[in-house]
C-alpha cells in the first residue's frame, strides 16, 4: 500500500493546499495513540488520512501544535471517522484542539442497531470485507521511530474503506427513515467538550466501594505512582499495577508481602513503604 509521509509543518500546509486545489472537501481520518502503555502519559502518535484516492501518514511527533490545530479545526474539510469520541478527547486534552466537521460513522451503526459495533465487524456485514488480523498491532508502541512499515499498512487499513462504508450506511439510514435520529446522534457524540482532569480511577465503582480512609490511602498511592512514573517516563501500570493499589489501600500492611525484586526495584520499594508509613501516622 503506497502512502505519502507528512513529517514537517510545511508538508502539512502543502497537503491542505493540495486538498483545496483538487476541490477535496471530505477526508477519511483515524488516529493511533499511546495511552500509558509503553511510556508515561497520553500522546497522539499517528494521523492516517485517505482522500478517496491517495493515502497519507502524518507524524504528529514532528508537527507543531499550531499546524495540527489548523488541520483538525479546519472548517474546509469534513473528517470521516469511525469511533471518533476517544480521538476527539485525546487531541482536546493534549492540545486543546476541538476538531471541526467530524462525521462519526459509528453513529450510523448505532441508529441502525447493527449487531456488531467494531469497525471490522461492520466492514464484514456491510461491505463483505473479511476482518483484518489486528492482534499483532493491538499493543504496538506507536511512539517508536522509525515506525514499522507493516504497522503503517495496518494503520491505513482503518481509513481506506470509510468512503465506501459511508455511502452504504447512509443509504441504509435513508431507507429506514432514520435521518433525524442520525442527526441527533451525531450531535450527541461531541457535546460542548470540557476536559475533566479527575483521574478515571476515582470514578470507578471499585473506588466508590472503599471506605473513606481507604480512599485517602489510594489517592496518596496513586499520586506517588503518577509522579514517579512521570519522572521515569514509564507506564504507571508497569510501575505498580492498579490491582495492587486497591490491595494496599484496603490493607496497607500487605506491603510487607511484596517482593521488591518482582514488583518494584529496592529503591522504589522503600519509597512506597515511606508513603504508606506517612499515611498511617
Amino acid at each position: 500500500m503506497s502512502y505519502t509521509l507528512i513529517a514537517t509543518d510545511q508538508a502539512l500546509v502543502d497537503l491542505r493546499k493540495s486538498f483545496q486545489a483538487r476541490n477535496i472537501q471530505t477526508i477519511a481520518m483515524d488516529f493511533e495513540g499511546e495511552f500509558n502503555l509503553h511510556c508515561y502519559g497520553e500522546h497522539l502518535c499517528l494521523i492516517q488520512i485517505f482522500d478517496g484516492t491517495n493515502s497519507y501518514i502524518v507524524d504528529p511527533l514532528k508537527i507543531s501544535p499550531v499546524e495540527l490545530k489548523n488541520t483538525l479545526e479546519s472548517e474546509a474539510l469534513v473528517k470521516l471517522f469511525y469511533g471518533a469520541a476517544s480521538d476527539y478527547a485525546l487531541v482536546f486534552k493534549k492540545y486543546q484542539i476541538r476538531m471541526a466537521r467530524v462525521v462519526d460513522l459509528q453513529c450510523h451503526v448505532d441508529v441502525l442497531n447493527l449487531p456488531g459495533k467494531g469497525l471490522d465487524s461492520v466492514l464484514q456485514v456491510i461491505l463483505s470485507i473479511p476482518p483484518a488480523n489486528k492482534k499483532k498491532f493491538q499493543m504496538h508502541n506507536w511512539m517508536h521511530r522509525p515506525i514499522n512499515p507493516e504497522a503503517l499498512v495496518y494503520a491505513l487499513g482503518d481509513v481506506i474503506h470509510l468512503f465506501t462504508l459511508r455511502d452504504a450506511l447512509q443509504a441504509r439510514v435513508e431507507e429506514a427513515g432514520l435521518l433525524e435520529e442520525l442527526s441527533a446522534r451525531q450531535k450527541a457524540v461531541f457535546p460542548e467538550f470540557n476536559y475533566d482532569p479527575t483521574p478515571r480511577i476515582y470514578k470507578t465503582p471499585e473506588f466508590r466501594d472503599l471506605n473513606k480512609r481507604a480512599q485517602e490511602i489510594l489517592k496518596a498511592l496513586f499520586e506517588w505512582r503518577d509522579a514517579t512514573s512521570q519522572g521515569l517516563n514509564c507506564s504507571p501500570e508497569n510501575l505498580l499495577r492498579k490491582s495492587l493499589l486497591f490491595t494496599l489501600a484496603r490493607n496497607p500492611d500487605s506491603v510487607k508481602s511484596l517482593r521488591p525484586q518482582n514488583e518494584l526495584n529496592p529503591r522504589l520499594f522503600l519509597e512506597l513503604q515511606s508513603v504508606l508509613t506517612k499515611i498511617k501516622i
